[in-house]
């Protein structure tokens, strides 16, 4: 039997394979489907139209009605039927086009033609790659393929270098002190905050206190400064400003014309620090006797 004379028969035995669906009858089923539905919409139109009319019986209504869900089912039915036969048609469609590629493969294997894109039918050795060895790798890794010499010690990854040097208590305090006699009022303020959130229990922690309520005093920041004042002579009282932190709270006070508040400053000062240095007593004394506090 000749080679074409096999794919004829194949062919013949493909299609007769393929359900018995045809073009027509799909169309056939169309037809149908439009005709019940024009059917469907002069029934629809009757109703309305009886439905006004007085003499419209209500079993004349129930009779078009029931004939109407018929009609409906059948249309359902119908259209589910011809969706069937277009799918049945859609996966023929793509079966004879898989016949086809499968057909003219099969001729170019029999001619001995390479086939595009498959590798088949052609007799090239296919190169061989010996599997890849790692290199400057450990025996663990790369097996015995890498001996003596050839074997590099493994690479540490670099150590990251160290930030630059963090500043001791008494550099940023120092610097809080140079910025503020030069009245970089902002950078003091940086500084002395700074000391007061990292170092609070260090003991130049109520000196920072103390000198970040006269940065607010110098802004003229006077609420400000007798709140710090206030936590200097609160948190740090046995520091070497407590005292100064208190002097400074009256001061702060009498500012903001708050007499009262001030003069109980100025009056508890010697009572609270009798060791102050007597130059801070005879102010506080002197601030007093100007406020006429009692």
């Amino acid at each position: 039997m000749g080679k074409w004379t096999f794919f004829s028969l194949a062919i013949i035995s493909m299609v007769l394979s393929v359900p018995d669906v045809s073009a027509q009858t799909v169309k056939s089923l169309s037809r149908e489907v439009e005709d019940l539905r024009e059917d469907l919409a002069v029934l629809q139109r009757q109703i309305y139209r009886e439905k006004n009319d007085s003499d419209f019986s209500g079993q004349a209504s129930g009779n078009v009605q029931q004939r109407l869900s018929q009609l409906e089912e059948d249309v359902r039915k119908v259209s589910g039927r011809m969706d069937e036969l277009e799918y049945q048609f859609k996966k023929v469609d793509e079966r004879f086009k898989l016949m086809n590629q499968d057909i003219d493969v099969r001729f170019k294997l029999l001619e001995g033609k390479p086939v595009k894109g498959s590798g088949i039918g052609t007799n090239a050795k296919s190169k061989r790659y010996d599997a890849p060895v790692a290199q400057n790798a450990p025996k663990s890794v790369a097996g015995e393929a890498v001996t003596g010499e050839e074997l590099a010690p493994l690479a540490l990854p670099e150590k990251k270098k160290p930030d630059a040097k963090k500043r001791s208590v008494k550099e940023v305090y120092q610097s809080g002190l140079d910025a503020f006699n030069a009245k970089k009022y902002n950078e003091a303020e940086k500084d002395f905050n700074l000391i007061l959130k990292d170092y609070p229990k260090d003991k130049l922690a109520g000196n920072a206190q103390y000198w970040l309520g006269e940065v607010y005093f110098s802004r003229e920041e006077f609420a400000k400064a007798a709140v710090a004042f206030g936590k200097g002579y609160k948190n740090y009282k046995d520091g070497n400003k407590g005292a100064d932190s208190m002097y400074k709270l009256g001061v702060s006070m009498q500012k903001l014309d708050k007499k009262a508040e001030a003069c109980t400053a100025y009056l508890a000062l010697p009572s609270e620090f009798p060791k102050a240095e007597k130059s801070l007593l005879d102010k506080a004394k002197k601030a007093a006797t100007a406020l006429k506090c009692k």
